[in-house]
């Protein structure tokens, strides 16, 4: 009987060992691999059994399997844009989160030439805003998130109305920047500008590319500044769930809502946020917006994608106009403007057939559609009789539908490690624009009420044909050196039908007009040994008139398409053995025909072709990790703009700085996370500065600028998350944007110290 029992405990412990065996080591090794932040699968990812040549790369589904003669005990994870990582196997199937990488040189991009490349690849200035970032600063505005990008000048309006510029000064009329959401223009070139930023969904993004510099080689006209690509988020791999609250004591309320999974060969994702803001810290500046994306991946086979977004805006805001300068520094909540607004419905869908033929071989096509369907009462439109009243204004409709197509073809040769893009495009966006003349009650300094007189100001019907035809092409002659050529071919039609007779006031008569372009742009890289990359590039940009500007009054001078000639050179580079990057470009952009917004002697405005710009200035950014738990990051820029060759009204400007444009631009961020004594917390400040800048074309009189600080904090449990921002500490007076007239210099004003609050929640469920 004790031989059968002993012979039963070596059998448990028989079973026993080999259990702990099985569950210590494994000789076959499945699972899948995701980003840690979006739970979005990342297929490509290289598996290696650590400490042997054994691999293999995770499918198109995000999965992986690996086996070997012996036991696994660690696999080494490597994606290029996210951190290696060595995992200890303890079980036979595993699920694998990456972090993506902090510094820029190791991430990944898709602007620069519409196909994923390593940053390191690219002969440009780029800057990268993360879906950390995103998250961190719980923004009511793209505008806060593009204050941290080197090169950028932002003037926040509040109610997510800004206005934006990249090396160049800024302007309400014309920003000379493309604005994309996963690489289609969100917006048809020429009828929109940066207005198209209002459309952007907050909860939505993933990333932010934003390109410095021409890009009209890729993306056309008005690519001039830059680019802005929003990459929104792809659905999950596995079912998640996220809700959010946010608001500020200055009435500003925001709810967000976002569900995501896969279901076999189909994923899907739908994001809406509502926010509103009643009785806010300026008179008369109520606001709501409603914003929807919902998007359908769909997994053909392992080759084919077809992936189909649709997002829906509804944004409305009270306008609040620009004050003087007694009024501004005495009470800048003050807005006489009771009823003036904007009312805007937009609609977007597009779909997109991603194909791979070969490992060298794939191709894109993407079909979209726009309507976008605008009300407005402008501030600037009301104004009075020369020596008193009646008030007047206009109560302008406007709108446009464009239907258009992006294909794309890529392919790799063994010669030099080459590679084509080749690329056509095509946008026709019918617009019709209608302004009515209302007369407007004036009582005790406030424009209270207003009536439409029937009689039109402006009524007329506009279309936009825009054809393109894109190459770009890159090699790679000796180890570590990339040369890169593109080149784009433009062809712009405009037609112009009046619905009034002509005059001053109804715009041009009947008109067609025709542009074209070729826009070439060619640079190199070269990376050391030593983890540093130098570039160079040289750029043409080209921005024909917009249709208002050609078509807005007859007495228009002759506008001519504005070329930019650029020229510029980089570097970036790792130091302190990993933990800082910086990276550094220098630029020179000459423009010919610049059409400029011209203050007048008689108070007006009136856009001009001028003969020659200069756009200089050097950009920079150093950020560094000494430890996990703290990042350190300064963004700065130093520029000067110049009318080379000005004169109008026989008035010499040349040599004189352009308005709007200062010449120091600068932001620090830092954050701790102190995660060995409060796990989960988070706190950080961040600096904003503005030098001063001339408001006049004249250099006359300049505004000082402004210095802002803010501080951010968090606290992260499993899936919830609670945070307190405050903005403007020292509840600096400032002013956005400050320009002079013949009359006054006016201010528009700034945000005051504001406590924003909330609180998300994520959960993920499993399979």
């Amino acid at each position: 009987m004790k031989i059968i029992f002993l012979n039963k405990k070596l059998i448990i412990a028989f079973i026993l060992f080999c259990f702990a065996s099985n569950v210590w080591s494994q000789k076959t090794v499945q699972g899948v691999i995701m980003d840690s932040q979006t739970s979005e699968g990342l297929p490509g990812v290289c598996v290696i059994i650590k400490g042997t040549n054994t691999g293999c790369i995770s499918d198109i589904n995000s999965k992986f399997v690996i086996s070997s003669d012996k036991d696994i005990k660690q696999l080494e994870f490597s994606y290029m844009g996210y951190e290696t990582i060595i995992v200890d196997i303890k079980d036979s199937n595993i699920v694998v989160r990456l972090d993506p990488s902090v510094f820029l040189m190791d991430q990944v991009i898709v602007t620069a030439s519409r196909d994923l490349q390593k940053r390191s690849d690219a002969p440009v200035a780029m800057s990268i805003i993360p879906l950390k970032e995103v998250k961190l600063y719980k923004s009511e505005s793209v505008s806060v998130l593009l204050s941290k990008v080197s090169g950028v000048h932002v003037a926040d309006f509040g109610n997510e109305q800004q206005s934006i510029s990249i090396r160049n000064p800024l302007s309400f009329s014309r920003p000379q920047i493309v604005v994309l959401e996963d690489g289609i223009p969100m917006a048809p070139t020429s009828i929109s500008s940066s207005g198209s930023l209002k459309m952007v969904n907050l909860a939505d993004i993933q990333s932010m590319e934003v390109l410095r510099g021409p890009s009209s080689s890729m993306y056309g006209s008005e690519a001039v500044g830059g680019v802005i690509n929003f990459i929104t988020q792809k659905p999950t791999l596995k079912p998640t769930l996220d809700i959010g609250y946010q608001g500020s004591q200055f009435g500003y309320n925001r709810g967000d809502l976002a569900l995501s999974n896969t279901f076999g060969k189909v994923g899907v994702r739908a994001n809406a946020y509502y926010a509103q803001r009643r009785n806010g810290y300026s008179e008369n500046s109520d606001y709501s917006k409603l914003a929807i994306n919902a998007r359908i991946d769909y997994q053909v086979n392992s080759n084919t994608l077809w992936t189909t977004s649709i997002a829906y805006t509804d944004f409305n805001t009270d306008f609040s106009g620009s004050l003087d300068s007694a009024k501004f520094y005495d009470d800048d909540t003050y807005n006489k403007y009771e009823f003036c607004f904007e009312d805007m419905q937009a609609l977007r869908v597009k779909s997109t057939l991603d194909h791979k033929w070969s490992d060298k071989s794939k191709s894109f096509v993407t079909l979209f559609f726009r309507d976008v369907q605008n009300e407005e009462i402008p501030t600037y439109r009301i104004g009075g009789v020369r020596n008193g009243p009646p008030y007047h204004g206009e109560f302008v409709k406007h709108g446009y539908q464009s239907y258009g197509a992006i294909a794309q073809h890529r392919l790799k040769f063994d010669f030099l490690n080459s590679k084509l893009i080749a690329g056509v495009s095509f946008d026709y966006s019918p617009n019709e624009y209608v302004s009515d003349s209302i007369s407007v009650d004036n009582e005790n300094g406030y424009y209270v009420d207003y009536a439409k007189t029937g009689t039109y100001i402006q009524n007329f019907n506009s279309k936009l044909f825009n054809s393109a035809a894109y190459l770009h092409y890159e090699l790679e002659p000796v180890k570590r050196l990339i040369v890169q050529m593109a080149l784009r071919y433009d062809q712009l039609y405009y037609e112009y039908d009046n619905n009034l007779p002509s005059s001053a006031s109804s715009g041009a008569p009947d008109e067609k007009n025709d542009f074209s372009h070729l826009s070439p742009k060619a640079g190199m890289t070269y990376t050391f040994e030593k983890p540093v990359t130098v570039y160079a590039n040289y750029s043409v940009g080209f921005a024909p008139p917009l249709f208002t500007q050609l078509y807005k009054q007859v007495k228009v001078p002759v506008l001519k398409p504005a070329t930019f000639y650029s020229y510029e050179v980089g570097f970036w580079t790792k130091l302190l053995k990993n933990k800082a990057y910086f990276d550094l470009s220098l630029y020179n952009s000459d423009g010919i025909n610049e059409i400029v917004e011209v203050l007048m002697e008689d108070g007006s405005t009136q856009n001009q072709s001028i003969g020659k710009t200069s756009h200089q200035g050097i950009e920079y950014t150093l950020t560094v990790k000494p430890i996990k738990s703290f990042e350190f990051r300064f963004a700065g820029s130093n520029s000067i703009h110049k009318y080379v060759d000005f004169v109008s009204d026989g008035v010499d400007y040349s040599g004189n700085e352009m308005s709007q444009a200062p010449n120091f631009i600068g932001n620090i961020t830092a954050t701790y996370h102190p995660n060995k004594f409060l796990k989960g917390f988070r706190i950080g400040g961040e600096w904003q500065y503005l030098s001063e800048y001339y408001i006049d074309q004249a250099n006359t009189e300049k505004y000082d600028g402004y210095s802002i600080f803010n501080i951010r904090a968090g606290y992260k449990f499993k899936g919830v998350e609670i945070w307190l921002n405050v903005l403007n500490v020292a509840d600096t007076k400032f002013a956005s944007r400050v320009s002079k007239s013949t009359y006054a210099t006016t201010y528009s004003p700034g945000f005051h110290r504001t406590f924003q609050f909330g609180i998300n929640y994520h959960i993920e469920y499993k399979k």
